[in-house]
């Protein structure tokens, strides 16, 4: 409060009142400012990590360069790309369909088959959740494919749909792999990094 004895008190009052004005103002546009920068981020960071659609041809060829494939056969069919993640990892995930030799002929061409980490007939095809964490040591789920338990009920003469691979990531990838139907010539990579 100003002063009684202030001279021109009414006029250091509307002076005082605009300052005010301004100052207030000027924060509600920096606060609308941090709310708009916060939203436009927000929505980007959405964009980035939602399963919107993905160039395929890009996506084929960053899952083979992270799983180390060779490129897939000319005879590839029903070919479909998958893509997940946040923004701060991505999954990739490509399907297709070749015949059998054709499949055999890629693999022999691709460096990642010559020496896999690992490898098992299995009733399922590999996933990150199965794979990827039984790969890393850091658990072993119950229902995985590569646990001891359904690797057990694999022995003997049945032997599972899938051969299922897991590769030497490369193009810093942490993780790949590959399932292949070595009747039908149906094939599955899933690729990974974070």
């Amino acid at each position: 409060m100003l002063p009684k004895n202030c001279p021109n008190f009414p006029a250091n009052r509307r002076v005082a009142a605009v300052v005010g004005i301004i100052i207030l103002a000027v924060c509600n546009l920096v606060a609308i400012g941090f709310i708009l920068y916060g939203l436009a981020v927000f929505f980007v960071l959405c964009l980035l990590s939602s399963n919107l659609p993905v160039e395929k041809d890009d996506a084929i060829q960053t899952t083979l360069e992270w799983a180390r494939l060779a490129p897939l056969p000319d005879t590839a069919k029903n070919i479909h790309v998958e893509s997940g993640g946040t923004v701060f990892t991505r999954s990739l995930l490509v399907r297709f369909e070749a015949p059998v030799q054709r499949v055999t002929d890629w693999t022999k061409a691709s460096p990642s088959f010559e020496n896999p980490i690992k490898s098992a007939y299995l009733d399922v095809p590999g996933s990150l959740e199965h794979t990827y964490f039984a790969e890393s040591g850091s658990f072993v789920p119950e229902d995985s494919p590569f646990s001891q338990k359904a690797q057990r009920a694999q022995t003997g003469n049945k032997r599972g749909r899938y051969h299922v691979y897991l590769l030497r990531a490369g193009g810093g990838a942490m993780h790949a792999e590959a399932s292949i139907d070595e009747k039908s010539g149906e094939v599955i990579v899933i690729a990974f990094w974070s």
